[in-house]
């Protein structure tokens, strides 16, 4: 696989895991991701995205949507994660605490590792509208 997968190939290429809606909040550092990304801190420094939704409800289904239904993009070293698409705006992006711009996907990261999977807001806007490596069908990568 090169650039991206739909769900269908990456499931095929063995890129899809177990992620399920238990557990999401597990450990330290998952704790530490759902509350740097649901609860604004405006003494933030640096780029930080937050959902509009915080309960861990939304967070779950973000996750889950993300990863049932969303493209799988390879980063620099190869490593897969989740974008979907929510079609509607679920957050915002903030540079250390002023508003950049709204976010209308779920980026879900380290989905391979069961002890740092978490999930943040993005906006499509830094995406492409890309084929499958595979099939061809529509991704965003």
């Amino acid at each position: 696989m090169c650039r991206g997968a739909c769900w269908t190939c990456a499931s095929a290429e063995g890129y899809l895991t177990g992620i399920g809606a238990g557990g999401l909040l597990d450990t330290p550092y998952k704790l530490t991701k759902f509350i740097k990304h649901t609860r604004p801190t405006w003494h933030v420094s640096g780029l930080n995205s937050l959902f509009s939704n915080p309960s861990t409800a939304a967070y779950a289904s973000y996750i889950v949507s993300s990863a049932a239904s969303g493209s799988v993009a390879l980063d620099h070293w190869g490593k897969p994660s989740f974008v979907w698409y929510a079609g509607e705006t679920i957050g915002a992006t903030y540079l250390d605490g002023v508003y950049q711009f709204p976010n209308d996907a779920v980026r879900v990261v380290l989905p391979y590792n069961a002890q740092k999977v978490h999930a943040y807001s993005v906006s499509t806007t830094g995406f492409n509208a890309l084929r499958c490596s595979r099939c061809a069908n529509p991704i965003l990568g």
